[in-house]
């Protein structure tokens, strides 16, 4: 298959982890709850939508022009904290 690289096309994608409250007070009920998840988070705190709205900016800039294909996991670590390697 083409990639649409050639032609100046790129591709990225931006994953966010779990943002801090407003939204995540529907899911989340109670600040134990918040804490909790914030715990289990190898950074030991929610990320901030801002920092989502960065890394969004960042790709669909000029300063990623050389990425094509990637995603930019805004987690906090888990995928970090879970490897075996």
């Amino acid at each position: 298959m083409p990639s649409g690289a050639k032609y100046g096309i790129t591709v990225n994608a931006v994953a966010p982890g779990r943002p801090r409250p407003e939204g995540v007070l529907e899911v989340w009920k109670t600040p134990a709850m918040i804490a909790q998840a914030s715990r289990e988070t190898p950074l030991q705190r929610l990320g901030r939508p801002e920092e989502i709205a960065w890394a969004v900016i960042f790709v669909a800039s000029d300063a990623a022009t050389s990425m094509t294909g990637e995603t930019l996991y805004m987690s906090g670590g888990p995928r970090v904290a879970n490897r075996e390697d």
